[in-house]
């Protein structure tokens, strides 16, 4: 067993697997015993399972929180200014593009809805360009290609 498994629930074998679950949520084991938190061979891992995705969608939730506060503090800054290069520049902007791939759905929600800069959000982070040279500055063709570019790539559907 390694060492981070033992520091996070003991023996990962039965309960001890149920216990590390019950520990990524914060709960103790007594505690754990009065919700009826103990389960047959094989529920810890379901478990588990359910706690991950827990905190998946609280990431998520909280990437999404920072991601609208982020966009609506360049809007303001930023939403009078004509200059691309001072847009893009923004420290709202920088940080957007510095949460990296896992901004990609929230950039391309966002851009069907406020297409602004976003599709420099999302050249910068995917290292691609799916907009074809003569759909340059058609914003209704650059938002169709980056949202194809996104179900292709299974970040829409």
């Amino acid at each position: 067993m390694t060492g981070a498994a033992k520091s996070v629930g003991g023996d990962l074998r039965g309960q001890g697997l149920h216990f590390a679950s019950q520990a990524a949520r914060g709960l103790r084991p007594k505690a754990m015993a009065r919700a009826g938190l103990s389960g047959p061979p094989g529920a810890d891992i379901t478990m588990l399972e359910d706690v991950a995705a827990a905190v998946r969608a609280r990431e998520l939730a909280e990437r999404r929180r920072t991601f609208t506060a982020l966009a609506h503090q360049w809007q303001a800054a930023c939403g009078h200014l004509s200059s691309t290069t001072k847009r893009a520049n923004h420290k709202a902007f920088r940080a957007i593009v510095a949460m990296g791939r896992p901004a990609i759905p929230l950039l391309l929600e966002q851009i069907t809805r406020n297409p602004n800069d976003w599709d420099l959000a999302l050249a910068e982070i995917t290292g691609e360009n799916p907009v074809p040279i003569e759909d340059a500055g058609r914003v209704d063709k650059i938002v169709a290609a980056w949202l194809a570019w996104g179900a292709r790539h299974g970040y829409r559907r």
